[in-house]
């Protein structure tokens, strides 16, 4: 990774691709945060819209690279190697921290010197950048690795990992087929057996939350990335039984969601039964199950009403 600059306390990490419509948001946020000792490395990854022209007008202390098409966590990676800060905060092109957010983690890491990794909580935002929703992040439990293992909550953009330990445990996996969201998860457990994970119960983050469009078509994928995230946790580190039938049963529940946020019900209700043959009594699949059962055209109105009563039309 980069050289040790000890006056930076965090390097904002943003990958960015064709995400001229919302990077000028994510980077005003990190330079209106009440410190002056971050640095700033976009990942342009191989951008075709106006995203590089909007990146050309930041001078110092905004760093950019830019890079062919490589994937979100090949352009994580890249600015990690850049980064001189003792942490690394995460920031998605299309979200926006709320003022505060740095010193939330900092305050934290105070708190806990031997911390590794500190996330907050977020909102929900939309296209327009209106709040939906509250979007909390659990805590870390008595053994952090075993509640990360049952479910990636916490949102990236919320996230910072020092990078002594990033170090020690390596960084974001590369390759995987549906995106960024289970290489997240594989480098939290990673960081969550080798050091102490805080949750700071404050909102900090605003994640915004992209059209259905952009799940759609996933559900397989990222089982099967869900899936290879767990079987290389348990070459990390024992895990019972019954934790580990609980944590594939969410990987299939997880894939049911997305089919059906796709309207693709048949596979969809495949993923459920997969799910309870792992989790029998587990209530949010048999909720679905019904939903599965009446058809695509049900199903999408199952989700737009769901959505609406969210947006609190």
């Amino acid at each position: 990774m980069g050289s040790d600059e000890k006056n930076i306390f965090a390097s904002a990490i943003i990958p960015a691709r064709n995400a001229e419509r919302w990077i000028a948001e994510a980077v005003d946020s990190v330079l209106a945060q009440d410190r002056d000792d971050i640095e700033v490395i976009v990942v342009d990854d191989g951008s075709t819209d106006g995203t590089a022209d909007i990146l050309a007008g930041y001078g110092p202390p905004v760093r950019v690279i830019s890079q062919t098409n490589q994937g979100v966590s090949a352009a994580r990676n890249r600015a990690l190697l850049e980064a001189g800060g003792q942490w690394a905060a995460f920031l998605d092109a299309d979200d926006r921290w709320l003022p505060g957010h740095i010193s939330a983690i900092a305050k934290a890491a105070r708190r806990q010197p031997e911390a590794g990794l500190v996330y907050t909580d977020a909102v929900v935002i939309d296209g327009n950048g209106d709040r939906v929703k509250n979007k909390p992040s659990p805590g870390p439990g008595e053994n952090p690795f075993f509640t990360i293992l049952l479910a990636n909550r916490i949102t990236t953009s919320a996230a910072a990992v020092r990078r002594a330990v990033l170090e020690k445990v390596g960084v974001f996996v590369e390759g995987l087929k549906s995106g960024a969201s289970c290489e997240d998860w594989d480098l939290w457990l990673r960081v969550a057996l080798e050091s102490p994970v805080v949750h700071v119960p404050r909102v900090t983050v605003e994640y915004r939350r992209q059209e259905d469009s952009a799940v759609q078509s996933t559900g397989m994928s990222i089982r099967d990335d869900n899936l290879y995230v767990l079987s290389r946790a348990e070459k990390l580190s024992p895990i019972p039984a019954p934790l580990l039938k609980k944590a594939r049963g969410n990987c299939y529940l997880e894939s049911a969601v997305r089919l059906l946020t796709a309207a693709q019900t048949s596979a969809a209700r495949v993923e459920l039964f997969r799910a309870l043959r792992h989790r029998p009594f587990l209530p949010s699949a048999w909720a679905l199950l019904p939903v599965t059962l009446a058809g695509p055209r049900f199903a999408e109105r199952a989700l737009k009403w769901k959505r609406q009563r969210e947006e609190g039309r």
